[in-house]
């Protein structure tokens, strides 16, 4: 099971595109990308079919000061019939091309190449091209990756442990790595690995990220394959000149640590590293300095004297040593490969001169040397420590990687090659523990692709709009090193009021319910780098056969578990209605405009101590309105004025209506308006609303869409009247009754049920509100794919099988699994996460959580789920977005103690 992996981390990319899809356009109709690999997006395929032509494509408003990116890293291949180059450039609005890289020859397998971009200029447009370079045959180059940064990226080889957890739709696909730290990383002011191979500019990996700048040096091999690369100085014209900095203006203990080989002895001496403006040695902040005769010296100055240790360690020529120089309390020290070689009494502090720091070159004086991995460091080291670092690998510098920056990780499993990246994502966590001897640190990330499930919208989306324009947004807002164009997504328009409704919530929907021409559902979403919204169908990638061997197949599960249910989610439910508004009221409680009377009156011939709250016959609550008249006509008005209402949205007129036996009402009608009875011409109206017989309770139900409108009434109501009337003649004596009045908003919902579910398992109903839903046919369309998943028990198997990072192991993939034992024979499950683990003994194993459907027939459909107890990194990340009180971190993270 072995293994291979690589890690790359990036701070502050300037530019880091990664799906090839957003605001790439063809130059003068020259170019193209097409997807390509077993993963959309994961690479970018731009072909030559032309041979006479150079195909280029461009990315335009970058907008990048070069004085601040001077990086530019791509991961490329090439094939085809003939012989594929690349060549990328630059363009600056108003000056025209300003840089390119020359046309370079790929390899046939990915590999990764840096170049420096020219300074003082502004990238506004940036150039691939593509060609072959013997103008006869078709070819291609594929772009995993380009970046344009402020330095190059980690890419740390000192990891102890590494997992990625690929999730669906529901869950946040995650990281987490685990690497040794660096225990001397906080008193580090410069640390030069000599590592680029690229360029005039050497980077600093202290915290203090200091740049250097390299005059005719040149990249060579160090001192041994581990070491990488280092820099060599010709002894005449050469040298690395670091600005002056606060951090490197040093007055206490401090020590200073290189690799170095010297080819040729000066005429004098000249210095290794030195920090002075000056030829005489009290004005040398500190330096080491070479003689003639080899003879190794560390002076520090403090303008008027001076301490010199010296004569008491001999370098060779052509060979390499590991030099560390002390200023203790009390001494100068020397350490020559880990043994302390020169001391002599410190009498003095270094004073600081606001000068820059110089390797290989004081004034006229040049050292003929190589040197590797220069250290300065704020307090002495002992010699233990000293003896350490002569004797160890040197790390990546991949310690200072922080919250915000990207990693990108690859992974492949024995014979797979590290073609596709398994996840790019950025770290959220990093954690410093462990004990002094074996420091580590844990970062965790989340998948860039994911960023949707981290978005609440609130009223910039209360009107209808599509998902698409949501997306946009959400790229806009989360990935700021990307730009997007065009959005691939549904057509299906959403109206949406989006009260603090997660975009999460519906995009799962969509995809749980989306249905294919071929009679298809389910469906996985996820956003590319490129900020394009993707619909995957179930089952897209094809992937091995999993057995544990009882059908006479090689076994590739080493353990597995299954486990069928009714509960968890999703729970088995054949019988749904889905709820997009339940039955609102004004006023709230339904009834408290018909116990008191106080605010109700009639114009008409009333009995005295009416209207009155009558506690005897009531249809709600506690009381109602009673009204009594003896002479009232042909018609009785009774009024109600209330605190102003807004009706918009509402949709009925509700109340219980009862009138004595010595009344003969033909009708009633309804009145509501804004404003006192008289003088008011806005109002609407509802009349001819029949009745049943006397001394019986009715409820009476007015369509406020039905009613007719006068004048210009608004959706703001504060009187409502009820009229009681003939056509002709009196009405009579007697009382008439009135409870529970109240406008409605009605309930809208859908359902949908199964039968063959139900009469399997009986009816197992569930009501499912969601109120960010207004198209009733939506609704419906939800209520019928949501039903689909959700009809028949699920069942969910947790697997250990070997690690397969490429075309294998990622959801929402299906396999086919067989366990006699378990009643399993060549059944189809999908992949809902896959957990991928690698030691640093490169054993590489991958837990698969599997699920499906199991219907009444007894064949098992694959779909769209979460696992019913997210136990890993990314079903708990999905958890901590979702329940914002969760306080334990997840199973991957470390209780505070």
């Amino acid at each position: 099971m072995t293994a291979q992996h690589q890690v790359e981390i990036y701070e502050e990319p300037g530019l880091l595109e990664d799906g090839f899809r957003a605001n790439w356009v063809n130059h003068d109709g020259i170019g193209t990308f097409a997807n390509c690999g077993s993963i959309a997006g994961d690479y970018a395929r731009q072909t030559v079919t032309d041979p006479i032509s150079s195909y280029r494509v461009k990315r335009e408003n970058l907008d990048l000061s070069t004085d601040t990116y001077r990086v530019l890293r791509v991961r490329v291949r090439g094939g085809g019939t003939g012989d594929a180059q690349f060549q990328i450039s630059f363009y600056e609005t108003g000056y025209g091309v300003f840089g390119a890289t020359g046309w370079q020859d790929p390899t046939s397998d990915f590999k990764e190449y840096m170049f420096e971009i020219p300074s003082g200029r502004t990238i506004n447009t940036i150039y691939l091209w593509v060609r072959d370079q013997n103008l006869s045959q078709s070819c291609y180059i594929d772009w995993d990756y380009v970046a344009i940064l402020k330095h190059p990226p980690f890419i740390p080889e000192e990891i102890e442990e590494l997992e990625v957890d690929l999730q669906t739709t529901v869950g946040v696909s995650g990281y987490r790595f685990t690497l040794l730290n660096d225990p001397l990383f906080g008193v580090t002011v410069l640390r030069l690995p000599f590592n680029e191979n690229f360029g005039l500019r050497a980077y600093d990996l202290s915290r203090y990220k200091h740049v250097g700048d390299i005059t005719d040096a040149t990249w060579v091999d160090s001192l041994a394959t581990e070491f990488r690369k280092a820099l060599s100085f010709n002894g005449t014209s050469t040298f690395l000149q670091i600005p002056d900095h606060s951090s490197l203006d040093i007055t206490d203990k401090f020590a200073i640590e290189l690799l170095i080989k010297i080819n040729a002895f000066p005429s004098v001496y000249a210095p290794i590293i030195l920090k002075s403006d000056s030829g005489y040695v009290q004005y040398w902040n500190y330096g080491l300095i070479l003689y003639s005769d080899g003879d190794l010296s560390f002076a520090i100055g403090n303008g008027s004297t001076y301490n010199l240790l010296t004569d008491q360690v001999y370098l060779q020529t052509g060979r390499w040593y590991h030099i560390v120089a002390v200023l203790t309390d009390s001494h100068l020290k020397l350490y020559v490969n880990g043994e302390e070689k020169g001391s002599i009494s410190r009498t003095i502090d270094p004073a600081p001169n606001a000068v820059d720091l110089f390797f290989a070159k004081q004034g006229a004086r040049y050292l003929n040397c190589v040197i590797d991995e220069p250290r300065i460091y704020t307090r002495n080291l002992k010699s233990e420590e000293i003896y350490q670092r002569y004797v160890s690998h040197p790390l990546s510098g991949a310690v200072r990687a922080g919250v915000g920056d990207i990693a990108m990780i690859y992974l492949a499993g024995d014979g797979e090659s590290l073609d596709e990246k398994l996840i790019k994502g950025r770290i959220i966590d990093r954690e410093m523990r462990g004990e002094p001897d074996n420091p580590i640190i844990e970062i965790i990330g989340e998948a860039i692709g994911e960023l949707l499930l981290e978005r609440t919208y609130t009223d910039e989306f209360a009107t209808a709009t599509q998902i698409s324009e949501i997306v946009k947004d959400t790229v806009d807002d989360a990935l700021p090193e990307f730009t997007r164009a065009s959005v691939d997504t549904t057509n299906l328009a959403i109206k949406n009021v989006f009260d603090e409704e997660r975009v999460h919530d519906l995009l799962k929907k969509l995809a749980e319910t989306a249905q294919y021409g071929d009679g298809t559902w389910g469906g996985n979403f996820w956003v590319d780098p490129g900020g394009d919204l993707h619909f995957e169908k179930l089952g897209k990638w094809s992937g091995p056969d999993l057995t544990d061997g009882s059908d006479d197949g090689t076994p590739n599960i080493l353990d597995i578990a299954v486990k069928e249910t009714m509960k968890g989610n999703p729970r088995l439910v054949n019988d749904l209605k889905l709820v997009i508004f339940e039955e609102e009221h004004i006023p709230k409680d339904e009834d408290s405009w018909t116990e008191p009377a106080d605010a109700w009156s009639s114009p008409d011939p009333t009995d005295a101590g009416s209207p009155s709250s009558d506690t005897g016959d009531v249809k709600s609550g506690t009381a109602c309105i009673k009204f009594n008249t003896t002479n009232p006509g042909s018609q009785y008005r009774m009024r109600l004025v209330f605190s102003e209402e807004d009706i918009a949205g509402f949709d009925k007129i509700k109340f219980w209506f009862k009138y004595g036996s010595g009344l003969s009402p033909e009708n009633l009608e309804v009145k509501i308006q804004k404003g006192s009875w008289t003088w008011t011409w806005d109002y609407r109206i509802k009349s001819g609303i029949s009745l049943g017989s006397s001394e019986t309770w009715q409820e009476i139900e007015v369509n406020i869409s039905d009613m007719s409108v006068t004048g210009h009434p608004g959706n703001k109501v504060d009187h409502l009247q009820i009229r009681a009337y003939r056509s002709a003649g009196d009405l009579g004596t007697g009382g008439f009754k009135i409870d529970k009045l109240r406008f409605i908003r009605s309930e809208k919902a859908k359902t949908a049920e199964d039968s063959t579910s139900i009469s399997k398992y009986g009816r197992r109903k569930e009501t499912v509100i969601d109120k960010t839903i207004t198209d009733e046919d939506y609704a419906q369309y939800l209520g019928n794919g949501m039903l689909k998943h959700r009809k028949n028990p699920t069942v969910h198997i947790r697997a250990k099988v070997k690690g397969k990072a490429q075309l294998g192991w990622r959801p929402p993939q299906k396999v086919k699994v067989t366990s006699l034992k378990d009643a399993l024979d060549g059944a189809y499950f999908q992949i809902s996460s896959a957990k991928h683990q690698l030691t640093t003994k490169d054993r590489y194993l991958c837990d698969l959580n599997l699920i499906a459907a199991r219907e009444p027939t007894g064949i098992y459909e694959p779909k769209i789920v979460p696992p019913d107890e997210p136990s890993n990194l990314g079903g708990w990340l999905a958890v901590l977005k979702f329940l914002v009180k969760i306080m334990g971190l997840s199973s991957l993270r470390r209780e505070w103690k």
